[in-house]
């Protein structure tokens, strides 16, 4: 490559404002504290309102490798406990953890009310091992801890009330694979005050659920 080509190249600039836009930063309320923190760790500094193309990538990768970003406090509390990266809001297209999904949104309000309320040990009765999985997969970082009862499997009352006894929120999955006789021991054992029925299938009902009995419990 020319001389000429390598000057042309290195002058090429892009808004510092796209590059925060393009990284999840959409407006001056949260592109305020990010451009601070690239200006302290010499990427730019206050007087410049452009940057070289040939930086994009390394701001990208210092922002990515040393900040959480998420949406919203609940996502962060969503995310690895053990992670002590500091967190940085962004749009939530651009979110850890939600990456803008509705589901992963109420999830994580789930997993973080939960938590608030030291509820930790939850019990769901019935669902499919595909949003079983799914379910354990986006709160495998969270403090709760989620244990499911297939919805086939037949169990007799006193395991059941062994299982509700140690469990904080029993959540009764309705309209899923869950057989009427293991709905039926699993409602009579569980405490009423515990007890959260779902009468819709789907990982944004049962969240939606158990939201709408935290905030009546709190109320």
């Amino acid at each position: 490559m020319s001389q000429s080509q390598n000057s042309a190249k290195s002058s090429e600039i892009m808004l510092i404002s796209d590059l925060l836009e393009t990284i999840g930063f959409s407006d001056t309320g949260l592109q305020s504290p990010a451009r601070k923190i690239i200006e302290t760790a010499g990427y730019t500094n206050p007087r410049k309102i452009n940057i070289a193309t040939d930086k994009v990538r390394l701001v990208e990768a210092y922002v990515e490798n040393n900040f959480r970003l998420v949406c919203s406090a609940a996502c962060a509390a969503a995310l690895d406990q053990k992670q002590m990266r500091p967190q940085l809001r962004v749009k939530a297209q651009k979110c850890e953890f939600c990456n803008g999904s509705k589901q992963n949104k109420l999830l994580a309000k789930m997993a973080n009310d939960l938590s608030d309320n030291n509820l930790l040990e939850i019990l769901v009765v019935g669902g499919s091992t595909q949003s079983a999985n799914t379910l354990n997969r986006a709160l495998k970082h969270c403090k709760i801890n989620i244990k499911i009862v297939e919805g086939t499997k037949r169990t007799n009352l006193k395991t059941a009330k062994i299982l509700c006894r140690s469990a904080d929120v029993v959540v009764i999955w309705g309209a899923t694979q869950l057989d009427h006789t293991v709905s039926q021991v699993f409602s009579t054992a569980a405490d009423p005050d515990k007890k959260v029925p779902v009468a819709r299938p789907g990982l944004n009902a049962l969240a939606d659920a158990v939201n709408i009995h935290l905030a009546n419990t709190q109320n």
